[in-house]
């Protein structure tokens, strides 16, 4: 079965899915909106020939299967219950939306209208998440009493596989939402709420660092009231550091050992080379190749929208629930406000 498929919104992360669809069996991009014409330019660059500068008109009008969404965060409220109108399911770059009310209001547009829904949590799908995913799973490591998540880098304000100007939105704090914390949070409490489940909230401390409309790091306390155990978050916009360097990990220790996803690192150049040969081989073979796998990191991004686009074929159920993305939101919601019960 093919798939017709619709982006909407063609910025950095628009851009990165469209071309990854190009390698996943069933998925057909047709559609694409944006209000840059640079940018549905270079969608017709690339063989999309049905662009809208408004996203609802796609929505309505573009004859689609499924969206991505990369909207701006003010825009996934909007976007996302429009399309569960429509009957077409969706796939949305997190965060589910920017308060617990409008995620509300697109899960009951999801469960309504009966679509397939889920949320770009490509973390889950990094190769040594995974494998780190497997041990606790397997009980190698015991009770996990305490997990360190640990994602710091520069945000928005980073160059990406290439330099784009930031957009407008992200520096208004009602429509982005929140800075690093719902941004990398998001990630972070997503992976720490599917190792051990059932997650609370029990501190938050933000920083300013650049004196941006919004914090730019954070420190943050969870615990799973299933397995007890708590989890030290620190997240950061305020590294310097760019692509390959990638200061991101997950460190279990439990009671019969420890592990951290840096135990599972290639080093970063020797697998370009390893893949990128590959890929050569690959394509003189006529066999599939693995976009993006030389980056190592970036794969994820692949990995997670094949999975989604092959439970929409196989009506499976997706690996990110609605109601985990809604609960991972609340925690968030909740943290502003225990922040802002700090600066009182």
């Amino acid at each position: 079965m093919m798939l017709n498929v619709g982006v909407l919104g063609l910025g950095k992360m628009g851009k990165l899915h469209l071309m990854n669809c190009k390698f996943i069996d069933g998925a057909n991009v047709t559609a694409v909106a944006d209000a840059s014409e640079r940018n549905l330019k270079w969608a017709r660059s690339r063989g999309i020939d049905n662009v809208y500068g408004d996203y609802t008109e796609l929505i309505e009008k573009g004859n689609v299967d499924a969206v991505i969404i990369t909207l701006p965060h003010f825009l996934h409220v909007k976007s996302g219950v429009l399309a569960a109108e429509n009957g077409i399911d969706v796939f949305m770059e997190k965060p589910l939306a920017n308060t617990v009310s409008e995620g509300e209001t697109i899960i009951n547009a999801v469960n309504k209208h009966g679509i397939k829904f889920m949320i770009g949590c490509n973390c889950r799908f990094i190769d040594s998440i995974e494998r780190l995913k497997g041990m606790y799973d397997n009980g190698i490591l015991g009770d996990v009493e305490i997990a360190t998540l640990e994602n710091i880098g520069n945000g928005p304000f980073s160059p990406f596989l290439e330099p784009t100007p930031v957009p407008d939105w992200y520096f208004d704090p009602d429509e982005a939402g929140g800075g690093a914390f719902l941004d990398l949070g998001y990630h972070m409490i997503d992976l720490f709420q599917w190792f051990f489940q059932d997650v609370a909230l029990e501190y938050v401390q933000l920083g300013n660092r650049y004196n941006l409309p919004y914090e730019d790091n954070a420190t943050v306390i969870l615990k799973s009231n299933k397995t007890s155990t708590r989890g030290i978050v620190n997240l950061g916009w305020f590294s310097r550091s760019v692509f390959p360097k990638f200061d991101f990990r997950v460190m279990l220790h439990g009671t019969a050992d420890f592990a951290s996803t840096d135990n599972f690192m290639p080093n970063i150049y020797l697998n370009a080379v390893k893949e990128g040969l590959r890929s050569v081989w690959r394509r003189a073979a006529r066999r599939k190749i693995k976009p993006l796998a030389y980056t190592y990191y970036f794969y994820s991004y692949f990995k997670e929208l094949n999975h989604f686009f092959g439970c929409v074929e196989n009506d499976d159920v997706m690996w990110i629930s609605p109601e985990e993305a809604l609960r991972t939101l609340e925690v968030i919601e909740e943290g502003y406000g225990m922040a802002r019960g700090h600066d009182a």
